[in-house]
């Protein structure tokens, strides 16, 4: 399917099987493009669920002037926060609770491999490997999008020691420096980088840039969940 509309040097719609977000500057194109997929969606014999379709403003809904947006004769409803394939988006444009959120998620990635990290049976070396591929990646599923803050860069940071210590079996009453925790990681599998230049390696080119220019970011951006008809098939 072609786009529906085309604002130049902007995205206006993400697209990934059938969810949608449509970005617009204002609430007036914000209804346009919501009219305009509708409108679409019903040409080839689907309908859209206005219980699932969210509208939020990014940034302070103060800027944006109040205008209620609808679909099908049904008013959506406006949220500060949604998901979107998995990752949190908030309105204030933040990536805090998407940290929390990945961290929650990594500290449960890691109590599967307890009883591998207290086997003595298996190396350091291994136990790290397996710590880095599994509950790192896990952690870090959609950080090429966060917006990182020196109280998120400090939280990323704990909650990598945090797992290192727990893969050394390190007590709270142990008064162990970061550094020697590190050196004995770095003993076991070598030089490697560290959680939070990762993240920041993987985070997406001009973010930064969009940050500095924060009407950039002040766009309400809209979810539709298509809900294909179960009679009708759509025409390639």
């Amino acid at each position: 399917m072609s786009s529906l509309y085309s604002v130049p040097g902007l995205t206006a719609n993400l697209r990934f099987a059938d969810d949608i977000d449509l970005l617009a500057g204002s609430r007036e194109e914000l209804s346009d493009l919501t009219t305009r997929l509708d409108d679409m969606a019903k040409g080839y014999g689907m309908e859209i669920s206005t219980e699932k379709s969210k509208t939020m403003t990014m940034g302070s809904a103060s800027d944006v002037p109040s205008q209620e947006v609808s679909m099908g004769g049904e008013l959506l409803e406006e949220v500060d926060h949604f998901k979107y394939l998995g990752a949190t988006i908030t309105g204030d444009g933040k990536s805090e609770k998407e940290i929390r959120t990945r961290m929650a998620k990594g500290f449960q990635a890691l109590s599967q491999l307890t009883r591998i990290n207290k086997s003595n049976n298996i190396s350091t070396s291994t136990k790290v490997h397996l710590l880095r591929s599994v509950v790192f990646s896990t952690f870090l599923y959609g950080c090429e999008s966060w917006t990182l803050y020196t109280s998120s860069e400090k939280k990323i940071e704990a909650f990598e020691m945090k797992c290192y210590r727990r893969l050394l079996r390190v007590p709270y009453t142990a008064h162990r420096t970061n550094e020697s925790i590190r050196s004995e990681i770095e003993a076991a599998i070598g030089v490697h980088k560290h959680l939070l230049q990762i993240v920041k390696e993987c985070n997406f080119p001009g973010l930064d840039t969009l940050q500095d220019h924060h009407q950039v970011l002040h766009k309400p951006s809209f979810r539709d969940q298509w809900k294909e008809s179960e009679d009708e098939v759509v025409p390639e």
